[in-house]
């Protein structure tokens, strides 16, 4: 679960279709009730700080906006995150794209490489100032989705700390970068581990997106922002409190469906995709016996089968056993797992 933008610059300002300043409708609704929301559902999350909003593409550059905020609300939220042990990840100096590619999306691109990595260095040292050199981010998302080779370059020379990096995995916006999971193929330090659905509305769409995530992949890897209420388009025009039905509506769908799933933020969804890569599996069907070989325990696999069901699992536990479809969904307690079907 990603937080996009968050914390974001604070403008202490009444904006529609809120009649109270952003700032307040942020640090006491939003971000108290998002926390208390994924608590019950008991599902991490990481955020990702962007310092300005700015189209400043020259040096100097400088982080103003993020302290705007009435009584400094923006620090002190990112503070909270650290407090509170939850991931504070990247999303850049501002919500420029690492591109100097124009698009209609990117309407504002950098000038040269050399001022995009100069401002990337710069968002570095405002970090280390804030927060600490120890706490500097493992995960990066990419604003508008979109970063060119450069920028991870810059990315991963300047915040070496960095392990994945986030856009999307598939998209109809021909500007937007779509990628596949796995190391990158020119940085191969650098794991990109994209999204696959997005905001508080529970559409049709959003719930294919879900499931083709959960049965291709084996992921459900969302976001949403703190600001979608604001906008007519993400919001749907619906408030804060109908959002709020519609994303329990969402989470209580992929919670009842898919129970086998375990809840990470985004740095240890990384860890958990690498050491996936690196399992070594085979099988072998034998008539109604299904024998699985991995290399590690701890492996969860499903096992689909038309007009059977199962009579045993040996060295494995069931996780689910789907009772509207021929599917079982099993974790490997040893090296080789046997299903016996009937």
């Amino acid at each position: 679960m990603h937080l996009d933008d968050w914390p974001l610059p604070m403008y202490n300002v009444v904006r529609e279709p809120i009649d109270i300043p952003d700032t307040q409708f942020y640090t006491k609704t939003w971000w108290p009730e998002i926390q208390d929301f994924l608590g019950k559902w008991d599902q991490p999350f990481s955020s990702y700080i962007v310092f300005n909003y700015n189209v400043t593409t020259e040096p100097p550059f400088q982080t103003g906006e993020f302290f705007v905020a009435e009584n400094n609300a923006s620090f002190e939220i990112a503070m909270d995150h650290f407090n509170k042990g939850i991931e504070l990840g990247f999303h850049g100096y501002n919500h420029m794209s690492l591109t100097s590619k124009s698009s209609e999306l990117n309407a504002f691109v950098w000038p040269s490489e050399e001022n995009m990595e100069l401002s990337v260095q710069m968002a570095k040292e405002e970090w280390v100032r804030l927060f600490g050199e120890q706490n500097l981010p493992r995960t990066y998302v990419a604003p508008h989705n979109v970063i060119s080779s450069e920028g991870i370059d810059a990315l991963s020379r300047i915040f070496p700390s960095l392990k994945a990096i986030c856009t999307l995995h598939t998209s109809v916006d021909i500007e937007e970068e779509a990628y596949e999971y796995g190391p990158n193929e020119e940085y191969p330090l650098i794991y990109m581990l994209p999204r696959l659905s997005s905001g508080y509305n529970f559409t049709e769409e959003i719930k294919m997106l879900i499931v083709s995530g959960i049965n291709g992949p084996g992921l459900f890897s969302h976001f949403v922002h703190a600001d979608d209420v604001y906008d007519p388009y993400r919001s749907k025009n619906k408030s804060w409190p109908e959002l709020k039905v519609e994303f329990e509506e969402m989470m209580t769908f992929v919670r009842t469906n898919y129970p086998w799933l375990r809840p990470m933020n985004v740095y240890d969804g990384y860890r958990a995709m690498s050491e996936y890569d690196e399992q070594a599996v085979d099988f072998k069907i034998d008539g109604n016996i299904i024998t699985v070989n991995t290399n590690s325990p701890g492996l969860i696999f499903k096992v689909r089968f038309e007009g059977k069901d199962v009579k045993r699992v040996t060295g494995g536990t069931v996780l689910y056993n789907y009772e509207s479809i021929d599917e079982v969904v099993i974790q490997t307690d040893s090296p080789t797992v046997v299903v016996e079907l009937r």
